[in-house]
């Protein structure tokens, strides 16, 4: 399980929604994958209401990545190759 202060979640839900830079928004929709994945159980509640309102978005970007973290599993594998 992936230990992250309830802090460190609110930043990177914010993050998703509001950073102005898209790069940093795909980088933090990324991360609310991992804790829909490997974080607390009240943590992952709070992960996939944000990801379903990320995927409405109207930038084509944004929304996709949005929708493939909802619809994909997130593989031990793939995070290997991101170490």
């Amino acid at each position: 399980m992936l230990e992250i202060p309830d802090a460190k979640l609110d930043a990177i839900i914010d993050m998703a929604r509001n950073q102005p830079d898209r790069r940093f928004r795909v980088e933090a929709i990324l991360g609310l994958n991992v804790v829909r994945f490997m974080g607390a159980e009240s943590q992952k509640e709070r992960v996939v209401p944000v990801l379903t309102e990320l995927r409405g978005l109207e930038d084509p970007v944004l929304s996709e990545f949005a929708r493939l973290s909802l619809e994909n599993e997130l593989r031990p594998e793939l995070l290997d190759q991101l170490r």
